[in-house]
């Protein structure tokens, strides 16, 4: 096991560092110069060089790229915001919990909400209940979230003024956000679920134990179940990924001072080190997220363990022979 955690690691930071690479790649080669969008259309030619040299967008870019890459991840220097002069890696530190906490809570939702229609459609395969189950998950994958929440906002906060549409001050603010954010997730969660549990239903251990007399929920919940989470938990934590760092529009619409928002209202104003920091943040996110998962799932799965304790194993024998 520690071979295959050490692999992930090399694999989180190669995957981090590729991230840092395509952002600032991207944004080296986008039209525009940065100096003149600073100081605006009356600035002269003088003063848009002398920014430029102040910048260092004068130098090549592969100094620039190492430059960039030592600030990032030796300094830990995200840099400063180009309009506002606020640090980056400040800003973000109050932002992320925020998010985090918003998609946090959209699969919490998920899991509740789907695991049980999973269930429920697998259990009772090609009836009524099972075709309700996944006309509303259909439903839920289906509806983009963006409409959902202006939609929402529209019902439940202009016309019905049942809940606010805008801010974090209660944790009212919450519900239409996570709403919003977390009905694709339980689409895409209830399917999956409906899918493992149909592959296990048929299984030997499964006909041994209803064989021997146990109960129907019995079966269900402690054989079936932990056996079809396998691959669930890989939705569960892609999912979790997609939440946090593709929170743009759903903070957007409610404004609520996130990551998504922050990185919104930098594409608006084309402010580079924004940009670039968030991106490198959120995929440290992701990354770690998924590499989190990965260790789950290595535990989850006694194959994977099987796998490495049989080259452990060789490779010790491999040494005593030696």
């Amino acid at each position: 096991m520690r071979n295959y955690i050490l692999k992930r690691l090399v694999m989180t930071v190669f995957v981090v560092i590729s991230a840092a690479f395509l952002i600032f790649t991207i944004m080296y080669f986008i039209p525009g110069d940065p100096a003149r969008l600073l100081l605006g259309t009356e600035a002269t030619v003088e003063q848009i060089e002398a920014k430029r040299e102040a910048m260092g967008l004068n130098d090549p870019y592969l100094i620039r790229l190492g430059r960039y890459l030592y600030d990032a991840f030796i300094k830990f220097d995200l840099g400063d915001s180009w309009y506002t002069g606020v640090p980056v890696i400040t800003e973000l530190s109050n932002r992320l919990p925020r998010t985090v906490f918003l998609g946090c809570m959209c699969v919490i939702v998920s899991v509740v909400v789907a695991l049980p229609l999973g269930i429920t459609a697998a259990v009772h395969h090609n009836k009524w209940q099972d075709r309700a189950c996944m006309v509303l998950a259909m439903a839920c994958v289906s509806m983009p979230d963006f409409w959902l929440a202006l939609m929402m906002v529209l019902v439940f906060s202009l016309h019905l003024g049942l809940l606010p549409s805008f801010g974090i001050e209660s944790w009212q603010c919450y519900i239409l956000p996570v709403i919003a954010g977390s009905l694709q997730g339980i689409g895409q969660l209830a399917r999956q679920t409906r899918s493992s549990m149909l592959d296990v239903y048929r299984s030997d251990y499964v006909t041994t134990a209803r064989a021997k007399g146990v109960a129907e929920k019995k079966v269900i919940y402690q054989h079936m179940l932990p056996n079809a989470l396998i691959p669930v938990i890989t939705i569960i934590g892609g999912q979790f990924g997609r939440c946090v760092a593709g929170t743009i529009v759903i903070e957007q619409v409610f404004s609520m001072p996130g990551i998504g928002s922050y990185l919104s209202t930098a594409i608006n104003s084309r402010d580079y080190p924004i940009l670039q920091g968030s991106i490198i943040v959120m995929a440290i996110f992701v990354a770690l997220v998924m590499l989190a998962v990965d260790l789950v799932y290595a535990y989850v799965d006694p194959r994977i363990k099987a796998q490495y304790v049989a080259q452990s194993k060789r490779r010790r024998r491999v040494k005593q022979n030696g």
